[in-house]
């Protein structure tokens, strides 16, 4: 039964780290564990974040998102930017759009041009007319050279105003093959998309796709389809990938996919996919649970071997950064760049107003601003055509030589000379009046004109200087805004593990952090866990072996807290995160579950105890042996003890007397001896013909052969009272013996009968059958009397055979020390002379010893034995004893 026990005690952790994991497996935990790990992750030293990450946040979107991103591009390059990782929806055409340049310059120089000519050809005509230069009659011909000239400036005019349409997908592709490192969107799909491109996925597959070593079983995962961006962008890319994956169930984003596959062919995650630059290209290898850069650069580090752990979903968790506000990256919004430009064209054209009016010759330079302007800008053009940054520099040189030259003219001279001139203009007589006052406004307007170019000149100078030390050697991660994304505003919003909000670019800005940190994150997987469960659970079972329901309860609930603990500083320290809802849960379980089992065993017991020895012995022994039933060995053992059998004498009516009154009498002296035995510590063991009383079992009494002497001597005390002067109402024998015996629940069947079988017993009841033939009422065997100890009257009444060879002394039981009943000793030396000359044969000799003690206590019952013996052995000599 114990060993079944057992066996259960190890089958039920097992059970519930089963049963658990079968609900954890369908995402019964997992919002449980979600919440867990961002506790525990939000104990974690914050990983550094790289300064070189910037988010750049589309807030705005005048015109198309192409052409934005196209003139920005130039903007990043101009600054240094490293990489450019567009992640942005890129897949769509986009709309034919309007060159601002050629509305605000191209055109109208062009018309000023043509009209400028149309109104000096008119003006010379009719002024060769009025002079006679141009007769009359030849004034048709001029008219028609006239006409002709005009059909000719329309069609310049018409030329100019059909640059005005472009294609920004196809200026989006310049630009990023002129900044080089541009990484594009590849939207990964279920199925294939009919309305792409077959010839498009491939090409994007070709340039944007990853060389990947896969060793094992492939851990990414596989994409039906591809949408990639548009064309001419997929062209000029440097690379491309697929955005960040979702968030959890619980819209928590810890994790994103590193690797994809389509038609065996791997795309990366757009932003790891630019990471690899930074990390120097290392070759990749994908193994079951891991992604394996090869000859990976980290920085401030030696080329060497990077292993990225993944989850059992094939995904790297993200070490966020941790911030008191925001998301800890910096960002840069691209409202910033739109009005560095929009400053820019604002002095470019101040500063071709003021060389309208020949104020730039004004500047201390060969080279006015405009010309060196002119000459950036078409180095720029250039290399937007070409597809090339090849005189990046030199044009660079002419940026700052431009902005350099602005600086000199404002900071310069230039307006007090400008005035000073026009000053001595007024001040001389070479002028008319007319002529003065059209110097007078245009002197006026000078310092006015001056004062608005260097107030843009100075924002726009600021500007640049924070926008060059934000983007210059960034790692650039371009994305909508919240007030241009295309998200539906009821749409939750996933956050970080610290609850600020996890856009795609932020998840992106996420991995790149991770990778340059090398500080990486590892999930076990799901049969890890369910074997710490197991584990786990089969400590609690240990330890709940070992205690006793309630302490074992105790004592599992705290082991379960530190094995939760344990695993959290696991995280903490180590950075593996075993989702612990499933260990902690099946520990509990086990813990509640193993008590719950253990205390039902213990009430089991506890009633089998009862029932065993209800009535049987004190209620403070059945206390002690509820209490300490597991360490007695109530299934079976072998003791010494001491057994006191007592028969009760039937008054002279007998058994045919009224049962009713028989089962009283009974009943009042049993419950009278039961008394008796119990309050010393004895155990009543079997009430049937006799009562059988025990002591020393099933607890341990060092005293049990005193306690049993006391026993039967309050029993006759109790006898005497019961009686109250009838004679022979209550009586009875008894024997008593110590020796060994086995004791232990005897059955039948699933009863709980506590017994005791051996020699003890079977003495014990020899001795309670002698007392009626001694003439005693209390015969003890020898062992009995020596171990009681002193503190009793007794005396040798005869030598018992016991079996077949053996034999011991029995003593007639008197009293105690001092107590009534106590016979003189010299009585007793007298009586057990008697004895022993009885026993030698000398019988006549005995004879009259027992008259001589008889005629001293009256009535005494084993003198008054041995006489009639005497007389009958003197009688028939050979008659046997």
């Amino acid at each position: 039964m114990r060993g079944a026990r057992i066996v259960l005690f190890f089958i039920l952790p097992l059970a519930a780290a089963a049963i658990l994991a079968a609900l954890a497996s369908v995402g019964a935990l997992r919002k449980l564990d979600g919440t867990l790990y961002d506790r525990q992750l939000a104990l974690r030293p914050g990983a550094p974040v790289p300064r070189d990450i910037l988010l750049i946040d589309i807030d705005a979107m005048p015109g198309s998102l192409a052409g934005l991103l196209a003139d920005g591009l130039v903007t990043l390059k101009e600054m240094g930017a490293r990489t450019a990782v567009l992640d942005l929806p890129l897949a769509q055409k986009s709309p034919p759009s309007l060159d601002p340049s050629v509305l605000r310059q191209t055109l109208p120089n062009a018309l000023d041009t043509e009209f400028s000519q149309m109104q000096e050809n008119i003006q010379s005509l009719f002024d060769a007319i009025r002079r006679g230069s141009v007769r009359p009659r030849d004034a048709a011909r001029y008219v028609a050279d006239l006409v002709n000239l005009v059909g000719q400036a329309k069609g310049r005019l018409l030329g100019a105003s059909m640059g005005i349409e472009r294609d920004d997908d196809a200026r989006l592709g310049q630009a990023a093959s002129f900044f080089g490192r541009v990484y594009v969107p590849l939207e990964p799909l279920d199925e294939p998309d009919p309305s792409v491109s077959p010839d498009l996925v491939e090409l994007a597959l070709q340039r944007q796709g990853l060389s990947v070593l896969v060793r094992g079983r492939d851990p990414t995962a596989h994409a039906g389809g591809l949408r990639p961006s548009v064309q001419p962008v997929v062209n000029a890319a440097r690379g491309g990938g697929f955005p960040s994956d979702g968030a959890d169930a619980d819209g928590v984003r810890r994790r994103t996919r590193l690797l994809r596959e389509s038609g065996g062919q791997h795309i990366g995650q757009l932003a790891f996919a630019a990471a690899l630059d930074l990390l120097g290209g290392p070759s990749i290898e994908a193994v079951p649970g891991q992604v394996i850069l090869r000859s990976a650069w980290l920085p401030g580090k030696q080329a060497a071997t990077v292993t990225l752990p993944l989850d059992q979903s094939g995904a790297m968790l993200l070490a966020w950064p941790r911030a008191s506000s925001g998301d800890g990256f910096r960002h840069l919004a691209w409202s910033d760049i739109v009005a560095a430009r929009q400053l820019e064209d604002s002095l470019v054209s101040d500063l071709r107003d003021l060389d309208s009016h020949g104020y730039l010759t004004y500047l201390r330079s060969p080279q006015t601003p405009l010309d060196v302007y002119e000459d950036a800008a078409r180095l720029s053009r250039g290399m937007l055509a070409a597809g090339a940054d090849t005189d990046v520099d030199q044009w660079r040189d002419a940026r700052e030589r431009f902005f350099s030259l602005c600086d000199q003219y404002f900071a310069g001279d230039a307006e007090s000379r400008i005035v000073a001139d026009a000053d001595r203009q007024l001040r001389g007589e070479t002028l008319s009046d007319e002529e003065k006052r059209l110097v007078r406004v245009e002197r006026d307007r000078v310092p006015g004109v001056f004062s608005d170019a260097r107030d843009v000149f100075g924002r726009l100078q600021a500007l640049r200087s924070s926008l060059q030390q934000a983007l210059v050697g960034s790692f650039c991660i371009v994305s909508l805004g919240p007030g241009t994304a295309a998200v539906p505003a009821a749409a939750p919003q996933p956050e970080t593990p610290f609850g600020a909000a996890a856009t795609d670019s932020r998840a992106s800005a996420a991995l790149v952090a991770t990778l340059l940190s090398g500080r990486f994150l590892r999930e076990a997987s799901a049969p890890v866990t369910l074997l710490a469960a197991a584990a786990l659970s089969l400590v609690a079972a240990v330890v709940l072996l070992r205690f006793k329901p309630l302490a074992g309860f105790l004592v599992g609930l705290g082991a379960s807290v530190v094995a939760f603990a344990g695993l959290g500083a696991l995280f903490v320290l180590a950075g593996y995160f075993v989702p612990p809802s499933l260990p902690a849960a099946s520990m509990l379980a086990t813990v509640i579950a193993l008590s719950s089992l253990k205390a039902g065993w213990k009430r089991a017991a506890s009633r089998t105890v009862r029932a065993a020895f209800g009535g049987r012995v004190s209620a403070e022994n059945m206390l002690l042996i509820d209490a300490s039933r597991e360490q007695l060995a109530l299934d079976g053992s072998r003791r010494t003890l001491t057994v006191m059998c007592l028969a009760e004498d039937l008054p002279a009516r007998g058994p045919a007397g009224d049962p009713r009154d028989i089962v009283r009498r009974l009943r009042t002296h049993r419950e009278a001896v039961g008394e008796a035995v119990a309050g010393l510590g004895g155990m009543l063991v079997e009430s049937g013909a006799r009562v059988t009383a025990a002591f020393g079992a099933p607890l341990d009494n060092a005293d049990h052969a005193r306690r049993a002497c006391l026993a039967a001597l309050r029993a006759r005390a109790l006898e005497r009272e019961l009686n109250g002067g009838v004679a022979l109402e209550f009586s009875s024998r008894i024997g008593i013996h110590t020796g060994e015996g086995v004791s232990g629940f005897l059955g039948p069947g699933r009863l709980a009968v506590y017994g005791i079988v051996g020699a003890a017993s079977e003495v014990a009841a020899r001795l309670e059958t002698l007392n009626e033939s001694l003439g005693t009422s209390i015969l003890v065997s020898e062992s009995v009397r020596e171990q009681a100890g002193p503190g009793f009257v007794a005396r040798r009444v005869a030598t018992v055979a016991v079996g077949r060879q053996d034999s011991l002394r029995a003593y007639e039981l008197l009293a105690e020390q001092g107590g009534p009943g106590e016979l003189p000793a010299e009585t007793i030396l007298e009586f057990e002379t008697a004895v022993s000359r009885f026993e030698t044969g000398e019988i006549a000799a005995a004879a009259r010893l027992f008259q001589q003690v008889l005629a001293r206590v009256p009535g005494d019952g084993p003198s008054m034995a041995y006489i009639r013996r005497c007389r009958r052995r003197m009688e028939s000599p050979g008659r046997a004893e």
